[in-house]
């Protein structure tokens, strides 16, 4: 996964995944292509989710790993407060990302 933000005060939420002969790409996914010297890799891109919470520009998103494939985030923002969400499980996309205390 991959976090970005900007002065629209969101953080988007990425997620990158090779592709193979089992992945598929999907009508929601943006693919690109990485060569490194003789080696091509096709990759898909998927927008997650989105974050809001700030209202100022978000100017830093760290990601935390706290358990096994969960993960939190923190950011921080021009408005002077930061921000701490954590991943729903089994990074089911029905769920919701929370703030955490």
């Amino acid at each position: 996964m991959i976090a970005t933000s900007s002065q629209d005060s969101f953080i988007r939420v990425h997620q990158i995944e090779r592709l193979d002969d089992r992945h598929h790409s999907d009508m929601n996914s943006l693919i690109f292509s990485a060569k490194t010297k003789d080696v091509s890799n096709d990759y898909s891109v998927r927008l997650e989710t989105v974050l809001a919470g700030h209202e100022g520009w978000v100017t830093e998103v760290r990601w935390h790993e706290f358990s096994h494939n969960r993960f939190q985030l923190l950011s921080a923002s021009m408005d002077k407060t930061m921000i701490l969400w954590q991943s729903p499980e089994e990074h089911n996309l029905d769920d919701l990302w929370i703030e955490c205390l």
